[in-house]
């Protein structure tokens, strides 16, 4: 089935089966008439809707997306989740916390997203000057906040934390952590197991 120059009467010449995997293959419903399917794939295919990656695909790139999260200037670091031992609570490892400043978030945040109308700067400092980070650590949305040395020779070291969706506070806790610089305090790179931290 040729897809240059399509209309509807000549998709609706198309077999069930074959509405339906291109359907199903753009993440729309494969339910309803063939007259239903066939109008439904007709407008994916005007609005040029993608085929959606195979789930084999998205687990691809997500071990991709995160080898490239955890290479730093002195090579690879091991993924968090892998680091089972060694890690330390606040009581235990508040005095080892690198000396990450909120210019330093804000170098991060601005050399990791897209470009907006509004830099994530100025929605940071608008944040921290009205205390969104202590009110959301007021609320318990911020459960402790765990430290990992990853070695003792390493440069780099984890913060890890499970965070609480501020608008599904009853939902599970996602979990997010930060690599960063144990000396400079710079922020290497991070991730949440929310979807946008794969995004």
């Amino acid at each position: 089935m040729s897809e240059d120059n399509l209309t509807l009467d000549s998709v609706e010449t198309w077999t069930v089966a074959a509405l339906k995997e291109y359907v199903k293959k753009r993440g729309l419903p494969v339910s309803g008439t063939k007259k239903v399917l066939a109008a439904r794939a007709y407008v994916a295919w005007e609005l040029q809707l993608p085929v959606l990656p195979t789930p084999a695909q998205v687990a691809e790139e997500k071990r991709l997306h995160m080898e490239r999260l955890l290479k730093t200037p002195e090579g690879d670091q091991p993924h968090p989740d892998s680091l089972t031992d060694g890690w330390l609570d606040e009581d235990q490892g508040m005095s080892l916390w690198p000396p990450t400043m909120i210019q330093d978030i804000a170098v991060f945040l601005d050399r990791h997203s897209p470009a907006r109308e509004r830099s994530f700067t100025e929605i940071l400092l608008s944040d921290y000057k009205e205390q969104k980070a202590f009110s959301y650590f007021a609320s318990n949305f911020i459960m402790e906040l765990m430290y990992h040395p990853i070695t003792k020779e390493s440069s780099y070291c984890y913060l890890k934390a499970k965070v609480s969706p501020s608008q599904r506070v009853t939902s599970n806790p996602h979990v997010t952590w930060i690599l960063i610089h144990k000396h400079s305090g710079s922020i290497e790179s991070a991730c949440c197991s929310c979807f946008a931290g794969y995004v």
